[in-house]
């Protein structure tokens, strides 16, 4: 009991203590040093000092707080330049992105293109080719079956009549044979 008696008193001792402090702090706080003033001199002001004093320590408070609202107001704003910028940069890398993702369709349909008209071209290649071995045949077989063919009679009794056929060249030029083959 005589325990929580004593702890109750310094409780009481502590918050006086406490208020004593507050007064002098609020008291220090309002007679601060006037500017040109000589340091620890008894110095007595006259109620129109004192007013002019405190009418400029409020305007001096006001432009402290006008400067702390106008820097507050610049990070504000260079918060939002900062998240609008920071957006303009993410809405030009998407674009980018974009642009990067077509290309690439571009440059793979192109690609594609490319070997379709690739393939297209070896195909009327082999086409022509087969084609035109297909009409040198033909016109092998055409000149063959035109060649005249030559027909040698052993019989004494035709030898006379024993004659040699001649034939055109492309230019239409007439080839006799040789004279071996017509004895």
């Amino acid at each position: 009991m005589e325990m929580a008696v004593g702890i109750e008193l310094l409780q009481h001792e502590n918050e006086g203590l406490r208020e004593a402090i507050k007064v002098k702090d609020k008291r220090t706080a309002t007679w601060k040093q006037m500017a040109g003033d000589p340091q620890g001199v008894a110095v007595f002001y006259s109620p129109t000092k004192v007013a002019n004093w405190r009418q400029e320590q409020q305007q001096q408070a006001q432009v402290k707080e006008d400067q702390q609202a106008q820097k507050a107001a610049q990070r504000a704003q260079q918060a939002l330049d900062k998240q609008a910028k920071q957006q303009q940069q993410q809405e030009r890398k998407q674009q980018r992105e974009e642009r990067a993702a077509t290309a690439r369709q571009q440059r793979a349909a192109k690609a594609q293109q490319r070997e379709t008209n690739i393939q297209q071209q070896q195909v009327s290649r082999q086409l022509r080719s087969e084609a035109k071995h297909h009409k040198q045949q033909q016109q092998a077989s055409k000149r063959a079956s035109q060649l005249p063919v030559m027909v040698v009679i052993d019989d004494e009794e035709h030898a006379e009549s024993r004659v040699a056929v001649s034939r055109n060249s492309r230019s239409r030029a007439n080839i006799r044979p040789p004279q071996r083959f017509l004895e």
